[in-house]
């Protein structure tokens, strides 16, 4: 028994050979635009366990009822909003979102997703762009009131639900969807979406009638089991259709809102998300074959393992080379993040000899030792697997994971995704060529931000815009980290489409009185205006990977003009709120006295710190200034005196060499070369917690 989806209530087709039947959508693929990083070093991750309920014969298998976790689709609302305000220059918008600000307290009826829907799909957008995301009539109120309050743009005092800048070229950034492969799973991802949003719920939906054939619990069941029950999400012949399922329709919520990948790139199970995007399977193809790739590789033996190499490929190779036939180099994420994996016997060796030559090893839990001469026994069954599938040339950039270049021809075949299974994956190769392809901006497609760590190790320093579509945290909703990168999106210049982006709700045009609509239509015809490569001047503070350094010197006027009693203090907070978005923390949970690094900091996020502080205060700051003073008090502190000995002419703000540092070795620092600068960061960092452990 087959399954064929259409736009109808589903049918259970009897005989209905699916893998010989291609649909195929008429997608149209734009290019768009560029962010900066998230820490998150991680590969497949999260224990798996035999699944004792996967027999052989996928019709033998009873299938588990799906289980309702939300509403009828007509009565799911969306709980957060997104307002845009465009002008042709920055101080602009403080007179429009004063407007705004009024117009919604002297009209109580009218609702914040109706004035929403109506300013941001009938006024123009134009270079300098302001979003604003609220979750209440309130909210947005006083949002609005504090911008309107400002005499010009003060960033360091607007609402941290605030993301403005200027779009940076005409038609928009080129963008490229990253999909998170294996170990990004967790019970319940997606929930809120599920909950709330039509188009995702739909799909999801249609992915768990695509695998009911195939699995023995409904889709639902295992990713969002009822309360009190226990879920096999953590086992391979469930993980991994249930992370299609969620890359999938992550996928398609953001091209319903207009923002489409010029590329794609996925990591391991990732690709065959990223091959459904990029057209060379249709959902059913795709997810059929990737469901069953799962249930083969679960039968075997857990025989190997992988683990997570903390230095250069030739260094992991020649400690790999004796062990050839057991155990090879699985995947290479960055410079100096790669994966081996191979037999237990072969991996223990390895790691022993990794661990005298003193390098850094972590264990990645996992069943199998994927892409390893370990998984040739499972190479003859997934093959016949794999000549099932129905493949098409790519109808948009594709970026393979065996070379790490563009392909349109190897990946059409069954013989690319059986070579898949063994071989090397080049995922922080295929993130260079994404950037030497000119793709300002990543996408991570998946329910964490995994791969945006890895890829920022990849990339130039203050290179590309990295930003996730979902982030779980204990502050952080589904809604919250999805509008919060569209809002980026938006203020980078991609062309939103906000009519998609509100199509499965019901809304309504709002009458706007005649001041806003002559102040609105005074900003410039409907689209866009000229675009300029000036960067964005900042973006919201509680997204680390999107936070942009303010224009420079900017928070050094600020601190300036206020009075001499304020400024310690003032300064401190601005050294609080850059760390905490550094470190994806609200600002309110970061003690002063707190290490960085023992609350995430490494080499990378550090200079990601100094660049924001130097670019915000207008003054050259050593790279190692975070393992310097390594905690808000005394960061706060050194830089005081550094302010304290700037000069102010008339020309503007003056660097100065930072006081207590010797201009020759600041010198010195600087010649370096990115991964010579990261590099003694990073033995730095190790000293520290080499002195920590001491202790």
């Amino acid at each position: 028994m087959q399954v064929c989806r259409t736009n109808d209530p589903k049918r259970v087709t009897p005989g209905l050979d699916f893998f010989r039947l291609v649909l195929f959508a008429n997608i149209s693929f734009n290019e768009s635009y560029k962010m900066k990083p998230i820490d998150v070093a991680h590969e497949f991750a999260l224990p798996e366990a035999k699944c004792d309920n996967c027999p052989a014969d996928a019709s033998a298998r009873p299938i588990t009822p799906s289980i309702t976790v939300a509403p009828p689709l007509e009565q799911l609302s969306r709980p957060n909003h997104l307002l845009t305000i465009s002008t042709n220059t920055e101080r602009e918008w403080t007179e429009l979102a004063g407007s705004y600000g009024a117009y919604l307290s002297t009209a109580p009826s009218t609702s914040i997703a109706d004035l929403c829907y109506s300013v941001n799909t009938t006024g123009p957008h134009l270079d300098h762009r302001l979003a604003l995301i609220a979750d209440s009539r309130s909210g947005l109120v006083e949002s609005l009131k504090n911008i309107s309050l400002k005499d010009g743009p003060a960033y360091n005092s607007w609402p941290k639900n605030t993301v403005y800048g200027r779009a940076l070229n005409h038609g928009g950034p080129k963008i490229a969807f990253l999909f998170t492969g294996h170990g990004a799973q967790y019970v319940g991802m997606g929930r809120q979406l599920y909950e709330t949003q039509p188009t995702f719920r739909r799909i999801i939906n249609d992915c768990d009638e695509i695998l009911r054939p195939i699995l023995d619990q409904s889709l639902l069941s295992v990713i969002y089991p009822e309360p009190g029950s226990s879920s096999p999400l953590d086992q391979t012949a469930y993980a991994q259709p249930a992370l299609f399922a969620i890359g999938y329709a992550l996928a398609e919520l953001w091209r319903s809102w207009g923002i489409e990948p010029g590329a794609v790139i996925g990591h391991s199970l990732g690709e065959y998300v990223a091959a459904c995007v990029a057209g060379i399977q249709d959902l059913e193809n795709g997810l059929t074959v990737s469901a069953l790739r799962a249930l083969h590789l679960h039968s075997f033996p857990q025989n190997g393992g992988m683990v997570a190499v903390i230095a250069p490929e030739d260094v992991v190779a020649r400690a790999v080379q004796p062990y050839a036939a057991e155990a090879a180099i699985a995947v290479v994420n960055s410079p100096e993040s790669v994966v081996i994996s191979g037999t237990n016997p072969a991996i223990r060796a390895i790691v022993a000899d990794l661990r005298r030559a003193r390098i850094r090893t972590v264990k990645v839990n996992v069943s199998h030792p994927f892409h390893s001469p370990a998984m040739n026994p499972a190479l003859d069954g997934f093959t016949e697997v794999a000549a099932k599938g129905v493949y098409s040339p790519p109808r948009i950039t594709f970026i393979s994971n065996l070379t790490g270049q563009p392909d349109s021809t190897e990946v059409t075949t069954a013989e690319y995704w059986s070579r898949q299974l063994l071989s090397t994956l080049r995922f922080g190769t295929g993130i260079e060529t994404l950037y030497r392809l000119g793709y300002e901006v990543s996408v991570e497609i998946g329910p964490r931000s995994t791969l945006l760590g890895m890829a920022r190790q990849c990339l130039p320093e203050d290179k590309g815009i990295l930003l996730p579509s979902l982030n779980p945290g204990p502050r952080r909703s589904d809604w919250s980290q999805m509008l919060q990168s569209l809002a980026q999106l938006y203020v980078l210049g991609a062309p939103v489409d906000w009519a998609g982006f509100d199509r499965d709700y019901s809304r309504r045009l709002v009458a706007l009185p005649a001041s806003i609509r002559t102040r609105s239509q005074s900003r410039g015809p409907g689209g866009s205006g000229p675009f300029t490569a000036e960067p964005p001047t900042r973006t919201s503070q509680t997204s680390a990977q999107s936070l942009q350094p303010e224009p420079p010197g900017e928070f050094f006027r600020v601190l300036q003009a206020a009075p001499v009693a304020e400024r310690p203090g003032r300064l401190l907070t601005h050294v609080r709120d850059q760390v905490a978005g550094i470190l994806s923390m609200e600002s309110s949970t970061l003690g002063d006295q707190q290490g960085f690094f023992e609350l995430g900091m490494n080499s990378l996020t550090s200079v990601l710190l100094r660049n924001n502080l130097q670019k915000s205060l207008g003054v050259a700051l050593p790279v190692t200034i975070a393992f310097d003073y390594p905690t808000v008090t005394s960061l706060a502190d050194y830089l005081e005196t550094v302010i304290s000995k700037r000069t102010v002419t008339a020309s503007g703000p003056k660097p100065d060499l930072p006081s207590g540092q010797p201009s020759e070795r600041q010198a010195r620092l600087e010649e370096l070369s990115p991964d010579q600068i990261a590099d003694q960061l990073a033995r730095k960092l190790a000293a520290i917690k080499a002195k920590s452990r001491k202790r």
